[in-house]
């Protein structure tokens, strides 16, 4: 059993490696998801890769840091900072996925959007779309008549584009509002 311990340090480090196997096998599968062919062209957008690789190293070098402080350092409380390395894994490593995946797909009369499974908002229904800035965030909120169908924040990359590209899409007659310094 001591020879299994002694491989405990490496766990975050081989569960960073096969979730970045995993990832990669599917990246190629997400992005032809995305697209709409000539016929229907789509834009995808998504969380800033920086940010994601910023997930990925903690999520590795936050447990290994824990588990390989030296027993002197931390006395009594090894197990404590087993554990804690164990939670701060399994919290990042869902977060990265879960960020990895999420998408919004703009399509000529939709927009998808999810990580896991896709929902979808019909343009057609939209009457009002609003964009306003929420202290140093942008939002952006599609409302069908005085319900609010699709509410977005600014955390994806090229938020204006993304805002753009709906704008675009939407039949002329739609309200738009700006609040704040916002504008599209």
């Amino acid at each position: 059993m001591s020879g299994l311990a002694s491989l405990a340090p490496l766990t975050p480090l081989a569960a960073g490696l096969a979730v970045g196997y995993l990832m990669s096998r599917r990246k190629h599968a997400l992005e032809a998801d995305a697209g709409g062919g000539d016929l229907n062209p789509a834009h995808a957008f998504m969380y800033p890769r920086g940010i994601l690789k910023g997930i990925v190293a903690s999520a590795i070098v936050l447990p290994l840091v824990f588990f390989l402080l030296p027993d002197a350092a931390v006395q009594d409380a090894r197990g404590l900072f087993n554990l804690a390395a164990i939670v701060f894994g399994g919290l990042l490593w869902p977060s990265w996925i879960y960020l990895y995946r999420y998408r919004i797909v703009v399509t000529r009369n939709e927009v998808r959007y999810g990580a896991f499974r896709m929902s979808s908002i019909d343009l057609n229904q939209v009457t009002t779309i609003e964009y306003f800035r929420v202290g140093n965030g942008i939002h952006l909120k599609l409302l069908s008549g005085s319900r609010r169908i699709g509410y977005f924040e600014g955390g994806i990359e090229d938020f204006d584009g993304f805002a753009k590209a709906i704008r675009r899409r939407l039949p002329n007659d739609v309200r738009a509002d700006t609040v704040g310094s916002a504008s599209f």
